[in-house]
């Protein structure tokens, strides 16, 4: 079996020599009959000894090295680059592609081709035949052809005269192989994805009815599994009454596939958020057509990239079906990478844009990957959902000659929810998920001005982004945050609704009236609301609208017939009349009657405030209340309220321990707080949160954790220790705190390192990983009767490494958790210490079952804040089997300890009853003070 070598061959024929077919095929035929493939009969470049040698400068030193590794029958990839080239920047620029220009130029580079490389692909057909040349592939997105070719051959093509260079065909790795999908689950996403809310682009949907009809968005990735539900309703080749196309409609480089499929994830998920419908995509009007150019471990070879970009202007061979923009989620480290640059040229040449993500492996300065460091690039850095710059996103400027700020704009790229292959969704995150934002934002403005060029489509979203930092551009954020709706509202030019809701009579205004436009000719809806003044002011599109105002306590008013018309302004004040109200009040105390202050809320309404006692005008009707605070337990009653009475509630807040929730995920994009937060709010308990996303200045103090009575610390993947919150953790614990820590990494990280974990959870790591996903609570303990899974797709599905631990000092603390068939899964600790504490070596957010994490969150809130016991014993046996001879005495040494932390001294008196044979107990009493322990020693004769 021949070896394969990864090499292109960069051939530049300076003249338009022909090749006699005949003569190029009897060359290769007789290289068969010859040991090592020397042709006796030689193309009319070659000398007739067979051994002219390539000219100095046509071959990189790459290549030469891996020809001399080479064995003479393997086969080397190489790419022959011929001399005579189109100059796509001299001809017009294309307003937009699928216009005449860009025809002209595809043609125009085809005829090139043509022209040029005739009796060279002859000469390579002869060679296919004689099996020293294999997947000959034409190129004229630049003049060249891909091919397959032994070693000889290789040499013999790179010493005709007309070569300028030997490349290799790399096979490089475009997808940066840690970002994976991480919470994916079968249903759809419930709402809109934060990303695709944070640019506007339902803004652009409802204000303005754009959603991307008409424009056409390539995605160049993995592939893309066309039949998501999110995506299928879109995709260019679908035919929901007949057979489907995939002809110029999907393309694979990889394999030759015949329709849409993606064996990574990773096209399928920016292709969502591209267009995707179910909430995830920027324009999911839109449709899409796909490329596959990258294979299953997100890799692909230089000329599979090419034969993409290729099929791009013209797919299935009709340039009338070019897309608008490309979406390239994918780059390499090796900045000043000029691959691809002629390729981009001529995609731009055509009207369509190459949008590229700026690579993951910021923050430094001038990390920006290729191609998105190219100028013909338009290169997208990540936000995060706080629109600060991902750590992850490589910085600018790109490398030299050029200097350019990179990237151009930031788009979310951080927990980017999206579509999966087989009908899932799932959290991304990486520049590769924010540049799909921007390709979605261009099939907008495409949307809105087909022929829109180029350089018009790049200083919108440029000049409209919102700028992030001190100055802009800058090389963290380029232009600043794309802001789609911005962006399009330029470019469309809608029309403008404003006006005041005031109060009948006394035109006072309304604060957080609603208002609610709807276009009459298509029932197309849009709503904002006033603000504490009383204005709103709606973008539209152009038409006739029928506008109501409403507004709690208020009765409602429509107005019909509004004309609104582009560019302009159309003034409309509305004036709400009351409606006839009672009287709600609202008393807060606490469980003892006393009066305090609360957060309270009329759910529903606009109604809430921070008071102890308030009255509320509202309509007739049927109101839940709700008040809540810190050390408090949540308390929500429902009353109802009739016109001209007063109706009291008295809300009686439980006491709880004051809580503080810390989030240690968000500095490295891993926050699961939200499983906590859910099992704290179903047990209606209050608390604070203080989320760490920067480790400079976010770390806990002890100051900080202070004031709270409990601390409940999520680290899905770090620890306490290894941010560097030791110091903290372990003051808070010795004045006599209370803590509830998780996490499937804390043992591994701070075993070794932190001495908290040993001298106050008394804890030391057993393995790494239990790679056993099913706990069972330590009967007579704290999670007495409960078995737990943590894998699947009911909680975080992120356990990896759930650490194996074990209890060091058995006086003071206990397991409560066990791996099954294996040890310790977490534990307690603090019998007879000031303080408390709950471990968990595995992650919260993993139990796969929401009632299971309330009843976990549950018992270990309530253990850790019940005080300790005033009276309890504890009788251990210092060894637990004694053998003896009939006639002789076996004594058993016993420790008896005085639990009761909160108790006095007591005298015990001891006793042994119910046993057969005689039993002596010495000493008969013994007193203890709390926490003292003392040995007592039981002899029993054996008859």
């Amino acid at each position: 079996m021949a070896r394969c070598i990864a090499v292109i061959v960069s051939l530049v024929l300076l003249t338009a020599q022909a090749l006699p077919v005949g003569r190029v095929s009897a060359g290769i035929a007789g290289a068969e009959r010859r040991a090592g493939g020397a042709a006796s009969v030689l193309p009319g470049w070659a000398s007739a000894e067979g051994h002219t040698p390539p000219p100095p400068d046509a071959l990189t030193p790459a290549v030469a090295r891996s020809l001399a590794d080479a064995q003479p029958d393997d086969l080397v990839p190489v790419i022959l680059v011929l001399h005579e080239q189109a100059a796509p920047d001299e001809l017009a620029p294309a307003l937009g592609p699928r216009s005449a220009a860009h025809v002209r130029l595809v043609l125009e580079l085809q005829a090139v081709a043509d022209r040029t490389q005739g009796p060279l692909r002859a000469y390579l057909e002869g060679a296919r035949a004689a099996e020293t040349v294999e997947r000959v592939t034409p190129l004229w997105i630049f003049n060249g052809v891909a091919l397959w070719a032994r070693p000889a051959v290789v040499r013999l093509l790179a010493s005709h005269p007309a070569v300028a260079a030997v490349h290799l065909d790399q096979q490089r790795q475009w997808i940066d192989p840690q970002v994976e999908a991480v919470g994916v689950t079968a249903a759809a996403t419930p709402s809109t994805a934060w990303g695709v809310t944070r640019i506007g682009a339902p803004q652009v949907w409802a204000s303005l009815g754009i959603s991307g009809t008409g424009a056409v968005v390539a995605g160049m990735d993995t592939g893309v599994d066309w039949l998501h539900p999110a995506l299928q309703l879109n995709y260019r080749g679908y035919n929901p009454h007949g057979a489907h196309n995939h002809v110029g409609n999907w393309f694979d480089a990889v394999g030759g596939g015949l329709y849409p499929f993606d064996n990574h994830g990773h096209g399928t998920h920016t292709m969502g958020t591209a267009v995707g419908r179910q909430g995830i995509g920027v324009a999911p009007g839109a449709t899409w057509i796909g490329v596959k150019v990258l294979d299953g471990s997100g890799m692909g070879y230089d000329s599979w990239i090419h034969a993409g970009f290729q099929w791009l202007l013209a797919p299935g061979g009709d340039p009338a079906k070019a897309p608008d923009v490309v979406d390239c989620s994918w780059g390499n480290s090796i900045s000043y990478l000029t691959t691809f640059q002629q390729d981009l040229r001529v995609l731009r040449a055509s009207g369509i844009l190459p949008v590229f993500s700026n690579g993951n492996d910021g923050p430094g300065s001038g990390t920006v990957n290729s191609p998105a460091s190219l100028p013909e690039a338009f290169a997208v850095g990540a936000t995060d959902q706080y629109d600060e710059v991902g750590a992850f996103s490589s910085r600018g400027p790109s490398p030299a000659p050029w200097f350019q700020i990179r990237p151009h704009v930031s788009a979310p790229g951080v927990a980017v929810r999206s579509a999966l292959p087989g009908g899932t969704v799932g959290d991304m995150s990486g520049t590769s998920m924010a540049a799909p934002h921007v390709a979605g934002t261009v099939a907008l403005l495409r949307s809105v001005e087909p022929t829109l060029s180029i350089t018009s489509a790049m200083f919108l979203i440029t000049s409209t982004a919102q700028a992030l930092g001190s100055y802009s551009p800058n090389n963290d954020s380029g232009w600043g945050r794309l802001d789609a709706f911005e962006a399009v509202s330029v470019l469309a030019a809608p029309g403008h609704l404003s006006g005041r809701v005031v109060q009948t009579g006394r035109a006072a205004p309304i604060a957080e009236a609603q208002l609610l436009a709807v276009l009459e000719d298509s029932g197309h809806s849009v709503k904002t609301a006033t603000d504490e003044d009383g204005f709103y002011q709606l973008s539209l599109a152009p038409g006739r609208y029928s506008v109501t105002a409403s507004a709690f306590g208020y009765i409602s008013d429509t107005v019909f017939g509004v004309d609104v018309t582009h560019g302009a302004i159309t003034s409309l004040d509305f004036s709400l009349a009351s409606l006839p109200t009672g009287t709600l009040r609202v008393r807060v105390t606490d469980a003892d009657a006393a009066e305090i202050t609360a957060t309270v809320t009329v759910v529903g309404t606009p109604l809430h405030g921070v008071f102890n006692e308030r009255d509320f005008a509202v309509p007739a009707g049927v109101y839940t209340v709700r008040g809540s605070r810190l050390g408090y337990r949540v308390v929500t009653t429902t009353t109802e309220v009739t016109v001209g009475s007063t109706t009291t509630v008295d809300l009686e807040l439980p006491s709880a321990p004051t809580i503080l929730l810390i989030d240690s995920g968000p500095w490295y994009y891993g926050s699961e707080a939200g499983y906590y937060r859910q099992a704290l709010d179903d047990l209606a308990y209050v608390y604070d949160e203080q989320s760490i996303r920067l480790l400079a200045s976010d770390i806990p103090t002890a100051s900080g954790l202070a004031p709270y009575d409990m601390v409940i610390w999520s680290a899905p993947w770090d620890a306490p220790g290894y941010i560097g919150a030791e110091d903290a953790l372990v003051d808070y614990l010795s004045n006599g705190g209370r803590l509830l820590l998780s996490g499937q990494d804390v043992g591994y990280l701070d075993s070794g390192y932190s001495s908290y974990f040993h001298e106050y959870l008394k804890a030391q790591l057993v393995d790494d990983t239990a790679n056993v996903w099913v706990l069972h609570g330590t009967p007579g303990d704290l999670f007495d009767g409960m078995e737990i899974t943590i894998t699947g797709s009911g909680g975080a599905d992120n356990q990896v490494y759930p650490d194996e631990v074990a209890v060091t000092d058995p006086d003071v603390a206990a397991p409560v958790w066990t791996y099954e068939g294996r040890g310790c899964g977490g534990l307690r600790v603090g019998t007879c210490l000031d303080y408390r504490a709950v471990y968990l070596a595995f992650g919260f957010e993993a139990i796969n079952d929401e009632q299971a994490r309330q009843e976990v969150m549950r018992r270990a809130v309530e253990w850790l804040w019940t005080p300790p016991p005033t009276v309890a014993l504890e009788l251990t046996p210092t060894a637990s089997l004694r053998v003896g001879a009939a006639g002789t005495v076996v004594t058993h040494t016993l420790q008896l300890r005085h639990l009761g932390e909160r108790g006095v001294t007591d005298t015990f008196t001891l006793s042994a009853e119910g046993y057969a044979w005689d039993v002596q107990m010495e000493p008969a009493s013994l007193t203890l003070t709390p926490c003292a322990a003392a040995s007592l020693v039981v002899s029993v004769t054996i008859p």
